[in-house]
């Protein structure tokens, strides 16, 4: 099953979600793993690539 939400409260999203996609400028920037780091999550927030190991 699956159930999309929207939210701007990442912590919200993070305790209730198997994966996060990051919406930017309408387009998929990424999908994340709630467990990602912050800074993968910030970089795809401001439209960047996430970074590997990070």
């Amino acid at each position: 099953m699956t159930i999309i939400m929207t939210s701007s409260e990442l912590a919200e999203l993070r305790s209730v979600c198997d994966r996060i996609a990051i919406i930017t400028e309408g387009k998929i920037a990424g999908i994340l793993k709630p467990d990602d780091s912050d800074v993968n999550f910030g970089l795809l927030m401001s439209g960047h690539k996430t970074r590997k190991g990070a």
